[in-house]
């Protein structure tokens, strides 16, 4: 019996499509429940906590394994404290004891930290799947249950590499890898801007669209103030439905994001990345740099010649990063599924 906690957000289809990868994957071995709350795209009526530990509870009756999954996401049980009130630390304390009482293996997959990780928060899981090689060697100074495991959106099939010009667009204003600076975003939007001015001297479609609804206003205020370089910038207000990302992405061949749920999905379409970072996002810069994709981001701190020069680079050698990427894209699916398997049918 497997347990499966929604830790994201509904307004965000990248947490959406993660857990949804994750659970179509743990259902190829048993029966999995959910609770908490659900995406949109599983029909699965969710369970209270009760439901799902008394569940937990006969199975260990029955002599059966019971496995709770964890992924990434904006909460889990054990988020820092000081974000909970002293009823809320008691509640999850009480829970966590009744998961253990019931001999559940509690699992978190995919996940990265960085230096300001909480130690704490990681103690009561029997493995630690982290996506990238700095996650790995933060979190195996305190525990010994840590593995790598690459992120979710893995799973999904690699396509064929497209050879559209046309370029999809995707940003957020501000990150919490630098404490949502606005500096960051200033430098970010005069980049972007650099970026469009190379690419309008191109015949190509340069569409912006938003992965959660709260990057909406930046998206559109990079159009507006962009227009006099390309007055044919567009703003798509759809996503992806039912994650139908051939579809969604057919027109296009370039993808250009500093969200991570942008950009690997649209690379799994056969889309070539161009990752416009900070130097201090460690989440894309981290995952990237473990799987090979390192020659793929660009950051905003750079001069506007150096910045110029690194897109060329990209954009010059594309049909060798596409092939490559495909064949490290497949990989990586492999990696993701053996590892998933590893946990449900081992001995833990």
């Amino acid at each position: 019996m497997i347990f499966i906690r929604f830790n994201g957000r509904n307004d965000n289809i990248g947490d959406r499509l993660i857990f949804t990868l994750l659970y179509n994957e743990l259902i190829l071995y048993d029966r999995v429940f959910i609770f908490g709350s659900a995406p949109f795209e599983i029909d699965d009526r969710p369970l209270r906590i009760r439901e799902a530990l008394f569940k937990a509870f006969i199975n260990k009756v029955k002599g059966n394994k019971t496995l709770l999954f964890y992924p990434p996401g904006a909460h889990v049980v054990f988020r820092a404290e000081q974000h909970k009130t002293r009823f809320r630390l008691l509640k999850d304390k009480v829970i966590l004891s009744l998961w253990m009482l019931s001999q559940t293996k509690i699992h978190v997959v995919g996940i990265s930290v960085g230096e300001d990780f909480k130690q704490n928060n990681y103690k009561h899981f029997s493995s630690i799947g982290v996506r990238d090689l700095s996650s790995f060697d933060l979190l195996s100074r305190v525990s010994g249950v840590v593995k790598t495991c690459p992120d979710m959106a893995f799973l999904r099939m690699p396509k064929e590499p497209k050879s559209s010009k046309n370029i999809i667009v995707s940003f957020r204003k501000a990150t919490p890898d630098d404490g949502y600076s606005s500096r960051y975003g200033e430098l970010l939007s005069e980049k972007v801007a650099v970026l469009i001015s190379a690419f309008s001297n191109i015949d190509r479609k340069i569409s912006f669209f938003s992965n959660v609804l709260e990057d909406k206003d930046f998206n559109l205020s990079l159009i507006q103030d962009n227009k006099s370089t390309n007055s044919d910038l567009a703003y798509i207000d759809e996503l992806p439905i039912n994650f139908d990302y051939e579809k969604f992405l057919s027109e296009y061949g370039v993808v250009v994001s500093n969200r991570l749920h942008v950009l690997l999905p649209a690379m799994s379409e056969g889309l070539l990345p161009i990752a416009v970072v900070s130097r201090n996002h460690h989440k894309i810069i981290d995952l990237f740099s473990s799987y090979g994709f390192e020659d793929f981001l660009v950051f905003v701190e750079s001069s506007t010649d150096e910045f110029n020069a690194t897109v060329s680079r990209i954009m010059e050698n594309r049909e060798f990063y596409q092939a490559e990427i495909s064949l490290k894209l497949s990989r990586l699916r492999e990696e993701v599924k053996g590892y998933i398997k590893g946990i449900v049918q081992g001995k833990d």
